[in-house]
């Protein structure tokens, strides 16, 4: 037996290497993100707060803690907290900005949150979570949970999964040997723009066909975008190398849905200085360098180096030099995928959906997170420091593209 089994229902587990990383650098760096729904209709508070304490039972990491002297979960019996805002007031642009800037702090729990915006004839339910319980596919579906929940399925319960190292590592997790974490204040004074934009399903179609023309993906023609507007925009990005990080998934499709838990490796593609290809030739060469990423020996290789360095029992510093090496760049795509959620949940309808919205701590970032829902490509633009009309500049690249195909 590993050390990474899945364990019974209301018990807990040492952390994965993976999420003991992001939780020690949450400490250096607030490490956490959000994604959004959008309804056409009317939830009312207490139907939200069933639904949350359901998708708790479903997701057995939603209610747990980090235990600081253990490093492992330890089960909790706190509720999602639920805060509820007015659309007259704030947007959920603005709400993603104050998610990103209130961190999770060492002893909180549960490691999840949710934010109600709510209008005449709409609302937006809004999940923050610390990375270490989830990333941005499995907060996707946690997010069509707790609707199925609201509309009236029964969601049921979980164990508590293993961690996603286990898929590739059969050997024992070593004991842990680092020093317990002091409680230490996480800088809250970042000063965080989010934008959003949509496709239609027209164009998103009619991308998506371009891509498979020209050879390339969905991912590649997004990561092309991003450097080119970023380069009409920035001397630092025109003159190059731009670097693009991007989260690669390790968990098969099959077994998203069911349950919450990070299970990412990352990879950084380069745009050399100087480029003059198309945007065509741009995001097939990208592409190209995102092959090796997903193969099972790469991802293989990246968490046993992983693993072995969390089983060396790094301090906060440690974890805040591997993040920096692995995630330092000038911008990020982080695309959830085309999410196959039905757009009718009983009485009301999912008109749209936004995020990741993330900020990794490098300086001047880009972060652009991508989801298609309804047939429709969402996108939402999260960074520190702006570049002014960045976001429209993306989608001109992306219709440009269309066009030139």
């Amino acid at each position: 037996m590993n050390d990474y089994a899945e364990h019974p229902t209301g018990t807990g587990r040492r952390l994965g290497a993976t999420e003991e990383l992001f939780w020690l650098y949450n400490f250096a760096s607030p490490f956490h993100f959000v994604m959004a729904a959008t309804i056409t209709g009317r939830v009312e508070v207490g139907e939200w707060r069933r639904a949350l304490n359901a998708l708790q039972m479903r997701n057995t990491l939603m209610r747990m803690r980090i235990d600081p002297m253990t490093r492992a979960f330890v089960a909790s019996d706190a509720e999602i907290p639920l805060r509820g805002v007015s659309a007259k007031t704030y947007t959920w642009q603005e709400e993603m900005e104050r998610e990103l800037v209130t961190p999770f702090s060492e002893n909180a729990m549960p490691l999840i949150r949710a934010t109600c915006i709510s209008g005449v004839d709409r609302q937006t339910i809004l999940l923050a979570a610390h990375h270490s319980i989830a990333d941005g596919i499995s907060i996707s579906f946690a997010l069509h949970d707790l609707l199925r929940a609201v509309a009236g399925a029964e969601l049921g319960s979980t164990w508590i999964p293993e961690a996603h190292e286990s898929t590739f590592l059969p050997s024992r997790l070593p004991p842990f040997r680092g020093d317990p974490i002091a409680p230490a204040p996480t800088a809250t004074d970042r000063q965080i723009r989010v934008a959003g934009a949509e496709l239609s399903r027209e164009d998103t179609s009619a991308l998506l066909a371009a891509c498979r023309q020209n050879g390339t993906t969905l991912q590649g023609a997004l990561c092309a975008a991003l450097v080119l507007a970023g380069s009409a925009m920035s001397a630092a990005w025109r003159d190059g190398p731009v670097r693009i990080l991007v989260p690669v998934s390790t968990d098969p499709a099959s077994e998203r849905g069911v349950h919450s838990r990070v299970a990412i490796t990352v990879n950084v593609v380069t745009a050399a200085a100087g480029r003059v290809q198309s945007g065509w030739a741009l995001a097939s060469e990208l592409k190209g360098q995102l092959l090796p990423a997903q193969e099972q020996a790469t991802i293989r290789g990246a968490l046993s180096a992983l693993t072995e360095l969390i089983g060396s029992g790094p301090t906060i510093e440690t974890a805040a030099g591997v993040m920096t090496s692995l995630f330092g760049s000038e911008g990020m795509v982080t695309n959830v995928g085309a999410l196959p959620f039905s757009p009718s949940y009983g009485r009301f309808d999912l008109e749209r959906m936004w995020g990741p919205a993330i900020l990794t701590g490098s300086p001047g970032e880009q972060v652009l997170g991508a989801l298609t829902v309804n047939g429709a490509l969402h996108l939402t633009l999260s960074n520190q420091a702006p570049l002014v009309q960045l976001m429209p500049s993306v989608v001109n690249e992306l219709m440009s593209l269309i066009g030139s195909t």
